[in-house]
C-alpha cells in the first residue's frame, strides 16, 4: 500500500502535492505536521498510533463510493470496473458499509488544482525559467510555462473557490470514515505514449483530493489479464490517516495481491534510451499566439519557437 499526503520533498508546489509512497508508521510520525499552504494550516493535532489501528477489523466502517468520478467524470477500462466490483465485495464480507456518495465533478477540481499549482510551481522556478529554459526537460516545461498565462486574479479565484470545496467535503468527511475510488484509469500506460499536453486536457481521480486536503492511499486492487496491477484509493478525513490504514490494512489481509509479483522473461531485452520527444503541434490561431508572446514579453521570458508552441498547445 502507498500512503500518499498533502506535501512531497520535490521542489514543487507544497499546497496540494503528494508524499512519497512510504509504509511505516514511523515515516508517518516524522512527517505528519502542517505545510505552508495547507488547507489546514495552523491545526495542530496528537499524533496517534498508527500501528495499533491495524487491527484487520472494519465492521461497521463506513465508506463512501463516489462513484460518478469513474461512470461519469472519466473513462476507465473495463478491467477497474471489474477489480472494484470485486473489492466492494471484499470490504462487505468484512463487515463494512458501502453507500454511493457524490462530490463536484472532476473537472471542477482539477481546474482549481492545476490554476493553483502551476502557477505556483511557475513561481518556484519563475527565474531559472528566464534565464536557462533549456536546462529543463521538454514534459516539465509543458506543464510549468503555460502557467504565464495566469494572473494573481486567477489564483486568487481558485483559492477561494478551493474554500468552498473543502467547506463542501466538511459533511462528507463527517459521514463518512473513508470514501474509496480507483487511483488511475487503467494500468499504467507505455512510457512512449505520454504526451505532456494531456496533462491540461484529462482530469485526474486523484485531484479532488489533492484540492481538499484529505489522506489518501493507492493499493493494488487486482491485475489485468497481461498482469499489470490495478489500483484503488482510499481517501480519510483530514488528519485521519487511522481510518486510511485501517481499512487498507484489513483490504490488504483479505486478499492476496501484496504477494504477487509480476512474471519477467528472462530474455526480454530492454532499452536505456529515453522515449523519443514528442514536439507540439503548432497552433495556428493567430490570436491564441499573439496572446501567448503578449504574455511572455511581460514575463520576461525568451523561449524557441518549440517552447512557444507548448504554451499555445496548452492555452485556454
Amino acid at each position: 500500500m502507498k500512503v500518499i499526503g498533502r506535501s512531497s520533498a520535490a521542489g514543487g508546489p507544497r499546497s496540494q502535492e503528494q508524499r512519497h509512497p512510504n509504509e511505516t508508521d514511523a515515516h508517518c510520525e516524522r512527517t505528519r505536521h502542517d505545510e505552508p499552504g495547507a488547507p489546514f494550516l495552523g491545526q495542530r493535532r496528537p499524533i496517534p498510533d498508527y500501528r495499533a489501528a491495524l487491527t484487520g477489523d472494519i465492521r461497521g466502517l463506513r465508506v463512501g463510493i463516489v462513484r460518478h468520478l469513474y461512470e461519469d467524470d472519466t473513462t476507465v477500462a473495463p478491467e477497474v470496473r471489474g477489480a472494484l466490483d470485486e473489492a466492494y465485495t471484499v470490504f462487505r464480507s468484512l463487515g463494512a458499509v458501502l453507500e454511493d456518495v457524490p462530490i463536484r465533478p472532476a473537472a471542477d477540481y482539477y481546474a482549481v488544482k492545476i490554476t493553483i499549482a502551476e502557477s505556483e510551481q511557475y513561481a518556484i522556478h519563475e527565474e531559472e525559467l528566464r534565464t536557462r529554459p533549456g536546462d529543463f526537460g521538454a514534459d516539465f516545461l509543458g506543464r510549468a510555462l503555460p502557467a504565464v498565462l495566469y494572473s494573481g486574479a486567477d489564483y486568487v479565484q481558485a483559492q477561494r473557490e478551493r474554500r468552498l470545496m473543502l467547506a463542501e467535503m466538511a459533511p462528507i468527511y463527517e459521514k463518512y470514515d473513508v470514501l474509496l475510488t480507483p487511483t488511475a484509469a487503467g494500468p499504467a500506460p507505455r512510457l512512449g505514449t505520454w504526451r505532456t499536453i494531456s496533462f491540461w486536457q484529462n482530469s485526474s481521480l486523484t485531484t479532488p483530493f489533492n484540492v481538499t486536503g484529505g489522506p489518501a492511499l493507492a493499493q493494488c486492487m487486482g491485475f489485468t489479464a497481461s498482469g499489470l496491477p490495478l489500483s484503488l484509493q482510499l481517501v480519510g478525513r483530514p488528519f485521519d490517516e487511522v481510518s486510511v490504514l485501517r481499512a487498507a490494512h484489513a483490504y490488504e489481509k483479505a486478499t492476496n495481491w501484496r504477494s504477487r509479483r509480476p512474471d519477467l522473461d528472462p530474455a526480454a531485452t530492454f532499452s536505456n534510451e529515453p522515449p523519443p520527444t514528442v514536439r507540439p503541434e503548432p497552433v495556428n490561431e493567430p490570436v491564441v499566439r499573439d496572446i501567448v508572446l503578449a504574455a511572455c514579453r511581460r514575463a520576461r521570458l525568451s523561449l524557441n519557437d518549440s517552447q512557444i508552441d507548448m504554451i499555445c498547445a496548452a492555452a485556454p
